[in-house]
């Protein structure tokens, strides 16, 4: 297996790439960044994968999770934030404490070894990410602008 760190290097990076440079050069072969890549490429590497992990300690939405789910990738990603939700929960995706390791690397190995763990979340992936449609957004965002309308409550103030 090989180990795809994928995106943009972010800001406070420097201790990854430190603790990458001190490990022996076996397993430093196994794991290549590749930096950004275009949409098209992205959504074959999630499809390629044996699994896609996001374990970040904050999210705002949680889209390379939905992302991989609808490329039939199985997650691991955080039991934090937004994400169990955007995840469509355990039934979907492996779910872990971004601050264990252990946890992290349990996650890991069961993704690894579970080939019916795998095709499950791939099934229930592909499902949960289905529900993820424009129309969709734009039914809940109506929803939620009718009842702002109805409670008399000003949706904006003149402070904002």
């Amino acid at each position: 297996m090989r180990l795809l760190l994928v995106g943009r290097t972010a800001w406070k990076a420097g201790p990854v790439f430190e603790v990458f440079r001190r490990l022996p050069p076996a397993v430093q072969a196994a794991v290549a960044f590749t930096g950004r890549v275009s949409e098209a490429d992205l959504a074959d590497l999630y499809a390629a994968a044996l699994a896609t992990v996001y374990v970040p300690f904050f999210e705002g939405f949680g889209l390379p999770v939905v992302e991989a789910q609808a490329s039939g990738c199985p997650v691991l990603t955080a039991n934090v934030s937004s994400l169990p939700e955007a995840a469509g929960g355990p039934a979907a995706a492996v779910l872990c404490d971004p601050h264990q390791p252990a946890a992290i690397a349990e996650g890991l190995r069961r993704l690894a070894h579970d080939e019916l763990l795998r095709a499950r979340l791939r099934t229930a992936g592909l499902a949960n990410a289905a529900g993820f449609t424009w129309e969709r957004t734009a039914q809940v965002l109506w929803q939620a602008v009718q009842l702002a309308m109805q409670s008399g409550q000003p949706v904006l103030s003149d402070a904002q």
